[in-house]
């Protein structure tokens, strides 16, 4: 009689997809996967900025097991590898048009709408591929499961349809015109499809608030302008025959209107204008129908294809070059300085044109000075404490000068300045915010662009441009020049001081303040230091 002798299955000591599909974590990462694109995107329940970061997040730490069940990928090495591919991949996703595109057609060609939006800045999501890594990981010297067949069926039948589903599902709010949309409609422009078939694409506007100096926009695109800068996509299907009203919901910038337009078989491509030139009239809802005495071609922007299939749109003067997926960096000495260490002061002010005495005076790293005055007014027991940020070389003042503090303004009235004047009667040190040209007696100095230099790019997209005063009218000075942090004598006991030059072209206000009333366009802060004779 022989007795059976149990086989002891092998003890689990390197990485395998078995471990991840075993642990609840990667079945938490399944569930938020499905939720965020079933539930959470389409219902409105998070931002659309948190449902993108999650499906990234969540789909990271799904992929790489339900790869390496796929390809039977185990050990060190194989797990390694199945990472590595998960990560090239959304790397090549997120960067190249042309990969996405070709992704999104070889899904489409087996019947599974795909559709990938390349944004870089997902990049910074990758880091997930390590809390996957470490769900495969042995937990504890236990021994593999008898059945690895029933986890790799299981892993896979659960993460396939959450995976597609997680790059198949397009950007939340589809918008596919109904019927009525064939009637006429007011509005600037539209997108016609002359074609047979329906062409779906998608439409990105620019986000709310953001700021734009349309001039400088309109001659330079793809230089000033950040595809962070633009909402999230909807995806419009546009029927055969119709004319589309895509501007429909979104209110028109001041100045001009931006848009960037792509689908699966259409490159990316920019839609830009001027408001004024093209203001809202009535539009045919059929592609070569006509509303009223003018006529509609200047209006639509008319889909065509090619013999491949590729889509793109009609000559217009509206189309653009569409902003890269990265934000160049300026060169070397072209960086525009960092909010903080300007001119400024708080509020309220003291008292303007009375003589206060300065008790104490701390001055900071940055350059903000904490005074504490008191009233120099015979019979005043009043004192106060007050804010003022000036370039170190700027601020003359010490304990127990009597100054007296007024508004300033070193321009003319057609371009206002907010600024302060601080003087202990033998030097007065005007400092303030200006938006093109200081005037300095009889001379001034006029912002303008430094050569070869570029738009430095915010972290929401927004683009400022390092620029410099120019010196005129100033004997000894003419057609000097001065960047931010420099300082010269611009005439007998007057040194002017630049802390901060720059042009903003783009800004989006909710990611970075600047000084009211100049958010767009030249800005100089400076502080005018003048000694009595």
């Amino acid at each position: 009689m022989q007795t059976a002798i149990p086989i002891e299955p092998a003890v689990q000591t390197e990485p395998c997809a078995q471990s991840a599909v075993r642990s609840p974590w990667w079945w938490l990462a399944l569930a938020v996967l499905v939720l965020n694109d079933h539930v959470w995107k389409s219902g409105g329940v998070l931002p659309g900025a948190v449902t993108g970061k999650l499906s990234d997040i969540a789909g990271l730490v799904v992929t790489p097991a339900a790869v390496a069940l796929l390809l039977r990928l185990r050990g060190t090495q194989g797990v390694g590898l199945a990472h590595a591919l998960v990560g090239v991949w959304f790397a090549a996703i997120n960067l190249s048009d042309g990969f996405a595109g070709a992704w999104s057609r070889g899904f489409a060609a087996v019947g599974v709408p795909w559709h990938g939006v390349v944004d870089a800045p997902d990049l910074w999501t990758l880091p997930a591929l390590a809390l996957s890594w470490w769900l495969h990981l042995p937990r504890r010297a236990a021994a593999l499961p008898a059945y690895p067949v029933r986890w790799r069926v299981a892993g896979l039948v659960a993460a396939w349809p959450a995976l597609v589903a997680t790059e198949g599902q397009p950007p939340p709010n589809i918008r596919v015109p109904p019927v009525t949309s064939f009637a006429s409609f007011n509005a600037a422009l539209a997108i016609g499809n002359p074609g047979s078939k329906a062409v779906q694409l998608r439409i990105r506007p620019l986000r709310k608030g953001v700021l734009v100096d349309c001039a400088m926009v309109k001659n330079n695109p793809s230089a000033w302008l950040s595809r962070r800068l633009f909402g999230q996509a909807a995806l419009w299907e546009v029927p055969p025959g119709a004319n589309v009203n895509f501007t429909d919901s979104v209110a028109p910038a001041t100045g001009c209107s931006l848009w960037l337009v792509d689908g699966n078989t259409m490159p990316m491509t920019l839609l830009l204008w001027d408001n004024t030139e093209f203001p809202a009239q009535f539009i045919a809802g059929n592609v070569g129908q006509q509303v009223g005495p003018a006529s509609d071609s200047a209006r639509v922007l008319r889909l065509q294809m090619d013999a491949k299939g590729k889509h793109s749109f009609a000559a217009h003067k509206v189309l653009a070059k569409a902003p890269t997926s990265f934000d160049a960096a300026p060169p070397p000495g072209c960086e525009v300085l960092n909010d903080g260490g300007g001119v400024a002061w708080s509020q309220p002010m003291p008292d303007l044109g009375k003589p206060w005495k300065i008790l104490s005076l701390e001055a900071a790293p940055d350059g903000c000075n904490a005074l504490q005055l008191a009233s120099a007014v015979t019979g005043s027991t009043a004192t106060t404490s007050w804010y003022l940020c000036l370039p170190p070389a700027a601020m003359p003042f010490t304990v127990d000068d009597v100054v007296t503090v007024n508004e300033a303004k070193l321009d003319h009235s057609f371009n206002p300045m907010a600024g302060v004047q601080v003087s202990n009667g033998k030097v007065a040190v005007s400092g303030g915010i200006s938006g093109n040209v200081i005037y300095i007696g009889a001379g001034k100095a006029e912002v303008e662009a430094i050569g070869g230099c570029g738009a430095q790019f915010d972290k929401c997209g927004g683009a400022g441009l390092r620029a410099q005063v120019k010196v005129s009218g100033i004997a000894g000075m003419d057609g000097n020049t001065l960047k931010s942090g420099q300082s010269a004598l611009v005439g007998k006991g007057r040194t002017l001081h630049v802390v901060r030059a720059q042009y903003r072209v783009t800004l989006d206000p909710a990611c970075q303040t600047v000084p009211q009333g100049h958010e767009i366009g030249p800005l100089v802060e400076s502080a005018l230091v003048e000694v009595s004779p």
